[in-house]
């Protein structure tokens, strides 16, 4: 029987700041962004960067934090 033991998530180290939006259209607020859409950050890929790459790493995080062997895992 398959199930799930555990999860793991990776955020890009690439972060977009309601601030860094403000200074790109002066007109806004960070707190108008907030009340707006309910974010304060997004963690935005670098160009070169892939879905598969971000999936990877979040593996390579779940296996490592928690003491999984690669060899034991059925599919992911």
């Amino acid at each position: 029987m398959s199930f799930i033991k555990a999860i793991s998530t990776y955020f890009p180290d690439n972060i977009i700041t309601n601030d860094n939006i403000v200074l790109r259209f002066p007109e806004w607020s960070s707190q108008k962004i907030l009340n707006k859409i309910g974010v304060k950050q997004r963690y935005v890929t670098h160009e070169n960067q892939f879905t598969s790459d971000i999936a990877t790493k979040a593996v390579e995080k779940l296996l490592t934090e928690h003491n999984i062997e690669k060899s034991k895992i059925d599919f992911f």
